[in-house]
């Protein structure tokens, strides 16, 4: 055997003095540098010093020198040495703690990182730019809980020329999706309020939709829009506190808005007077409005809410007043907008000239008379 721990040769007998000298044992060929260990359950042994870097290890029975190398690598792949950072007590900091570039390599070379507990970062980092902070992901970040935040931003300048918050569910998911802002906790007390912008598939409608959360369980939809459509339905009154501007401009005074028809912009229009407005093209024969106005009859009728097949009906409003008035199609030169509405220009027009066929007739009268 070899490097065993013994007594040092001393001849036959030992003295007192060599008894008790401090160099009594040795290692057998000892030298600067060398460990004492046990090699075994009754031997003491010597472990010669390792070459300079080396660390000291445990193998599978006794020490042994590693290489650094050989020990980190067993605590990146076996995952039984994990770093406790409660044990470090502080000390993060410190130059001998190098874990701050081991660990982001670590990370960035996962595909997935998973937390069981809370990744708190703090602002101090946060950079105007937008781009570098406490928390910087290259890809997304799925989140299957809340999060919680007093700011989230979203900037064009990231990520390219346009950016977009997407929320999906599954093609045959039923849940409703929202975009929720809280006012107060819910809890009952006044002044909590909700409000919503909410997508619901089983009705295929999106929604802005406000609830009283301060224990009045009131609630009701603001406006909604069906699914494939762009139409948009108001369910309140609509006020306007600015002016209503329209592709046609505002208007003008006088002027009324008025639908041009099916899934066509509605313009503004008033029966305009000055001549400015027209092109004129010659003066209508008295005798004829007369003629017109004689032969058109006059009916008593109440405006239906619907039309017999009971499509909409274009009318006052009002179905329980009865009017007197002459039909479309009896009276066509009082009409416009394809026949179907009242004339008011024409209306009046013909009016003023058969009132002046009348003022013909009677000064004729009157000269027969004299």
């Amino acid at each position: 055997m070899g490097n065993e721990f013994q007594h040092l040769t001393v001849g036959g007998v030992i003295s007192q003095a060599e008894y008790e000298a401090i160099g009594g044992h040795i290692f057998d060929s000892q030298a600067e540098g060398d460990i004492l260990i046990a090699t075994a359950a009754d031997q003491l042994s010597r472990l010669a010093k390792g070459a300079a870097g080396k660390i000291l290890t445990m193998g599978a029975a006794r020490p042994q020198w590693d290489d650094p190398a050989t020990h980190s690598a067993s605590h990146e792949n076996i995952g039984g040495d994990e770093i406790s950072v409660a044990a470090l007590s502080g000390l993060l900091a410190d130059d001998q703690h190098v874990i701050d570039a081991e660990a982001i390599a670590a990370i960035e070379a996962e595909a997935t990182v998973v937390l069981s507990g809370s990744l708190s970062v703090t602002d101090a980092t946060a950079s105007t730019s937008k781009t570098t902070g406490s928390g910087k992901f290259a890809g997304g970040v799925g989140v299957v809980g809340n999060i919680w935040a007093s700011n989230i931003g979203v900037l064009s300048t990231i990520g390219g020329s346009g950016v977009s918050i997407t929320a999906m569910i599954p093609a045959s998911g039923t849940g409703q999706m929202a975009l929720e802002f809280i006012q107060g906790t819910g809890t009952g007390a006044a002044n909590n309020m909700s409000y919503s912008f909410e997508y619901q598939p089983a009705s295929d409608v999106l929604r802005l939709y406000s609830r009283d959360i301060d224990g009045s369980a009131t609630a009701g939809a603001i406006f909604s829009v069906a699914d494939g459509t762009n139409d948009v339905v108001f369910s309140g009154n609509i006020y306007a506190l600015a002016a209503l501007d329209t592709p046609d401009g505002m208007g003008a005074d006088g002027e009324q808005l008025t639908s041009g028809g099916n899934n066509v912009a509605m313009d503004w229009s008033a029966a305009g007077s000055l001549r400015e407005f027209k092109d004129i093209h010659g003066l209508l024969d008295p005798k004829e409005a007369l003629a017109a106005m004689l032969s058109a009859p006059v009916r008593l009728f109440n405006y239906r809410e619907r039309q017999a097949d009971g499509s909409h009906a274009i009318t006052t409003g009002d179905t329980l007043t009865e009017y007197a008035g002459v039909m479309a199609d009896e009276a066509p030169w009082a009409m416009h907008h394809h026949g179907k509405i009242v004339n008011p220009v024409n209306t009046l027009g013909y009016t003023v000239a058969s009132i002046q066929a009348l003022e013909a007739r009677v000064r004729e009268l009157e000269a027969a008379v004299a």
